[in-house]
């Protein structure tokens, strides 16, 4: 992957400055080698993450699909994640039944995002109206999270989205 100075998208981020930020990216990824696809996929990412902040959710998720799509020449990690951020991307938009297919497709790629994707997988269930299947993905997030802070998070999250204790 070519390195590329994303300090300034950093700093709009920072500042909420989202528009500033759409632009930069736009430019980054104008630029940028077609060849370098794990950089796109990260840049992509990084401008759907930006245009969901800027509440123009088609869009965002749109660049998340094509992240998607082009992670699928990269490696599993990059793949992994591609699906999960479009996962969340599709959760936030009210799509749970396909949240739930990215977030359960990227599960067996790399084991150390897990928990990011069992807890999608939680919340898409619970939106679902699956609450016993919510519940043991919940406990499956909990469980894969790498240390006590991230458990006792991941577990408080989830409690409180699903309205009961989420503990073995």
């Amino acid at each position: 992957m070519a390195k590329v100075n994303l300090e300034p998208y950093w700093e709009f981020f920072k500042a909420e400055r989202w528009a500033d930020a759409e632009q930069f990216l736009r430019r980054q990824i104008e630029a940028c080698d077609p060849g370098d696809g794990e950089l796109l996929v990260h840049l992509r990412q990084l401008l759907g993450s930006t245009l969901a902040k800027l509440g123009r959710a088609s869009e965002a998720t749109a660049s998340f699909r094509w992240a998607v799509e082009a992670a699928q020449r990269q490696g599993q990690l990059v793949i992994a994640v591609a699906r999960y951020m479009y996962a969340f991307q599709l959760l936030a938009a009210g799509d749970a039944g396909a949240a739930l297919k990215e977030a359960q497709a990227a599960l067996p790629l790399y084991k150390p995002i897990e928990f990011h994707l069992q807890t999608v997988s939680a919340e898409a269930l619970s939106q679902l109206g699956r609450h016993p299947e919510a519940r043991v993905a919940a406990l499956a997030a909990v469980a894969a999270a790498p240390t006590a802070d991230e458990r006792e998070n991941t577990r408080r999250h989830l409690a409180e989205l699903l309205g009961h204790n989420v503990s073995g």
